[in-house]
């Protein structure tokens, strides 16, 4: 009876997209069990509560790039750097409302954060030169991180771009020469893999896919070209998935990649399991400069790599694994555009408001599992498989036909508070909705509301 009731908890984390993480050891099989069906049930009524919440003093929102309800924002004073965290909490996952700031004094810019590592990423100029350090600290404390290499210290460029994920850091630069990618291991500073992309193409984007693959795409290179950080894969050339060869937007598309993977110090009981990752590629679309994301779920990409062709055509991957949508730009209300990358949140199209004085946004679901979750909750204002006008300067890329789901929210607030700056947020499962009020020409979060999808 209890094999059965283990394989039965098995099944039902592994279809509802979430994984087990490090606070479920001290829980039994029956209570795991418990706590997966009444955040399935939460989920199903897709109604907003009001958090217990603390006003907090912040600066600007980062988007949420880790797999924890972290947001982090930074301000640079005269006597350094201010990094404020605010941890946004979860009842049915176990995760509390914290917040907290950094007083870095010696350091001068946020380069990236992993708080399922409780990382963050920080960088020191270098006086008299184009060049600064990058440091791997704590986000709990500021001081260096326990796990890093005791010589943390690394030199970049400037203008270096860095993104971190699990044990590998990766850093783009831009100078004079032949732009390069470096990741190296920042827990052992060993295994330094130098990517260049091709030319031509003196600009590039790049993040990676997990925790062994980085997706590059440079300008004028029709494809997302995947590396391999394996040591015993890097002798094979980079895999080149090909986009639509009619494609004409004249500019370097822009890469980002979802939640999906939790580092050993995600404070929750459950997280987003590695098959919930989302590729999004941002492309500016003349003649309007209109923004379209073609949305592919990571395993699409992972699924074909495993016999290391040198390319794959559009066909084989892009109509059937992957879905473009317009991305609206977000009036006010709505401050995070893409959030975890799973869902793109932006006001409902028509401002419409109901008799009641309350607002709408919309989710559009592009990952198979959250387009199935959405229909599963019969949500109204639910849209089967919305259709849009793709511009002719993306080309082919109007044949990928994946399907999503446009479903419609209710915002908590009524009336007198419509008035009010609100930021909405989708970070990891949940919609959140944060107050604000301006304080010193600063802004503090008042208020918060949250809705797991």
């Amino acid at each position: 009876m209890k094999n059965s009731l283990h394989i039965q908890y098995k099944i039902e984390l592994q279809a509802s997209g979430m994984a087990e993480g490090p606070a479920a050891r001290g829980l039994t099989v029956p209570e795991k069990l418990q706590r997966l069906r009444a955040y399935q049930a939460s989920a199903r009524e897709s109604t907003f509560k009001e958090l217990p919440f603390t006003p907090t003093l912040v600066g600007h929102f980062w988007r949420p790039r880790s797999s924890v309800t972290t947001l982090v924002s930074q301000i640079y004073e005269g006597d350094g750097l201010r990094v404020y965290v605010q941890q946004m909490p979860s009842a049915m996952r176990g995760i509390e409302e914290r917040h907290w700031c950094l007083k870095l004094e010696a350091y001068h810019g946020l380069l990236a954060v992993d708080a399922s590592q409780d990382l963050i990423l920080v960088e020191k100029n270098d006086p008299g030169v184009n060049s600064s350090t990058l440091y791997f600290l704590s986000l709990s404390t500021g001081d260096p991180h326990p796990l890093a290499f005791v010589d943390s210290g690394r030199k970049l460029h400037k203008r270096a771009n860095v993104e971190v994920f699990g044990d590998y850091c990766a850093a783009a630069c831009w100078g004079p020469k032949r732009p390069c990618l470096t990741a190296w291991n920042w827990k052992t500073q060993s295994t330094d893999v130098n990517i260049y992309p091709p030319q031509p193409g003196p600009l590039f984007n790049f993040t990676f896919l997990d925790r062994s693959h980085i997706a590059v795409i440079a300008r004028d290179i029709l494809g997302i070209l995947v590396y391999s950080l394996d040591p015993q894969q890097r002798k094979y050339r980079p895999t080149t998935f090909k986009l639509p060869h009619d494609i004409n937007v004249g500019h370097t598309p822009t890469l980002a990649s979802s939640t999906g993977v939790a580092g050993v110090d995600h404070p929750g009981i459950f997280h987003p399991g590695p098959s919930m990752r989302m590729l999004s590629l941002t492309f500016i679309a003349p003649p309007d400069d209109d923004e379209f994301v073609l949305n592919i779920p990571v395993d699409t990409l992972l699924a074909r790599l495993r016999h290391r062709p040198a390319k794959v055509p559009w066909a084989d991957w892009g109509p059937a694994g992957s879905r473009l949508a317009p991305r609206l730009l977000a009036r006010p209300i709505v401050r995070s555009g893409l959030g975890s990358g799973m869902s793109m949140v932006m006001p409902a199209p028509d401002g419409r408001v109901a008799p009641d004085g309350a607002h709408f946004v919309v989710l559009s679901h592009f990952h198979p599992l959250r387009v199935a979750q959405a229909r599963l909750r019969s949500a109204s204002g639910l849209v089967e498989d919305a259709t849009d006008t793709c511009p002719e300067s993306l080309g082919g890329l109007h044949s990928a036909t994946l399907p999503y789901v446009v479903e419609e929210f209710t915002m908590p607030w009524r009336g007198d508070r419509v008035d009010r700056p609100h930021k909405v947020i989708i970070c990891e499962d949940q919609l959140f909705v944060i107050e604000e009020s301006e304080d010193e020409d600063r802004i503090r979060l008042v208020k918060a509301w949250a809705c797991t999808i």
